[in-house]
């Protein structure tokens, strides 16, 4: 397959795109400046990816850091420290959503000379008073979490006793790099996870206040017709994965099903486009940002969270109508049965279900006795308070946490 490099959404000029090529020659054509590098954890593991590195870029890696799990601020100012210290002129980042979101931290504490966990803070209190990230960065994602499309990012502040998950403001990766090959190497159930998660940003999209279809002057029509494409995408593609998987017994759709991924990757392009733009994402978004913070990995959350909004949300009778109108979107499109649900949270049930992923708070390993604190840090997630129903109350919060603390 030839190489493919294009703005990822045509009527912006970055994030750029490009994929077709093995991982390596991309990166090799690409990056021509001084680099530091952080990579998953697993791929160091389970590949050679470190090694390709070393021998793709040569006396252009100055460094590369792998990432276990994700960032706490102690970790990010470490990283800024070494990334200062090797005088990169380029951060490049390869692995799951939580390590793109790192570099993108580390990119704007570079820019901002953050040496102190105050400095650190601040990023996020002031965000008007920051400057914007200098440094180029380029994103080999190999979930489908969409971090490399928003300038936004998390992470969690361990100089807390409560140990919130931060929002900070940085600038998405300038190039894309897709490579279905390397993201194989993902679990199948992580990866499906993190496509669920994208199918949130899809969904909040169209659910959200600020919908063209609630009021025109709300999102534009194209980034809700970008919501509906990767709706689709998502929901085909995905389930061609898992079934791929399932009628070729252990082991088949891991290191395989190449086009399937890449259609994944481009259905999430459609999601982001959506939710990147005037509209404001609910409370789906807001809570699993918290439960990221108590080790939930990329869209574990999702998968249990985004049907007990839906539900949550059903008793403000406009929002109950335009999650009918996303229910009849998906009937029409033959993606789910007439009878596949009687309303939009139990069709997503359905849907997390078909792919094998976990349904509840309690598959997730998460225990009663944290759902209070879990509650309250969500309220200090914007995404919560612009919740087609705001939340401003613990007690609201609670009501979702114990609605999906067990399988309907």
């Amino acid at each position: 397959m030839p190489e493919t490099l294009k703005t990822a959404h045509p009527d912006r000029p970055l994030p750029l795109l490009t994929y077709g090529l093995d991982y390596a020659t991309h990166l090799k054509k690409h990056i021509t400046t001084k680099t530091y590098a952080l990579v998953s954890h697993t791929l160091s593991k389970n590949t050679d990816v470190l090694s390709t590195l070393q021998e793709t870029l040569g006396k252009n890696l100055v460094a590369a850091t792998t990432l276990q799990s994700t960032a706490v601020y102690s970790d990010i100012l470490n990283l800024i420290h070494d990334a200062r210290t090797s005088k990169a002129e380029t951060i490049l980042t390869i692995g799951e959503g939580s390590v793109i979101d790192t570099g993108k931290i580390v990119n704007l504490g570079l820019s901002n000379t953050v040496q102190t966990t105050s400095d650190l803070q601040n990023l996020t209190k002031n965000p008007p008073l920051t400057q914007p990230p200098k440094h180029p960065h380029i994103a080999l994602p190999t979930t489908l979490t969409g971090a490399e499309y928003t300038p936004l990012s998390s992470a969690t502040d361990d100089t807390s006793p409560n140990n919130p998950r931060q929002t900070f403001r940085s600038r998405c990766p300038y190039l894309i790099i897709l490579s279905p090959a390397l993201s194989s190497v993902t679990p199948l159930d992580v990866y499906l996870c993190s496509g669920v998660q994208a199918v949130e940003c899809c969904v909040e999209t169209l659910l959200s206040s600020s919908s063209s279809s609630a009021s025109s002057s709300g999102l534009d029509l194209k980034d809700e017709l970008a919501a509906r494409r990767g709706l689709e995408v998502l929901f085909t593609s995905l389930r061609r994965l898992k079934r791929g998987f399932g009628l070729g017994g252990e082991g088949c759709g891991v290191r395989e099903g190449g086009e399937e991924r890449l259609s994944c990757a481009l259905g999430v392009v459609n999601a982001m486009r959506a939710c990147s733009g005037s509209v404001a994402l609910g409370a789906s978004h807001g809570i699993g940002v918290q439960l990221g913070a108590v080790g939930v990995g990329d869209g574990g959350a999702s998968c249990v969270l985004l049907k007990g909004v839906c539900w949550f949300n059903a008793r403000v009778r406009e929002n109950a109508v335009r999650q009918e109108g996303v229910r009849r979107f998906l009937v029409e499109r033959g993606l789910v049965r007439e009878d596949g649900g009687e309303d939009l949270g139990s069709v997503l049930d359905g849907f997390v279900c078909e792919l094998g992923l976990p349904r509840s708070l309690s598959e997730l390993g998460i225990r009663r006795e944290q759902l209070d604190q879990i509650a309250e840090n969500s309220l200090l997630d914007g995404s919560c308070r612009t919740n087609p129903v705001p939340l401003t109350e613990k007690d609201q919060v609670m009501e979702i946490l114990n609605m999906v603390y067990e399988r309907p």
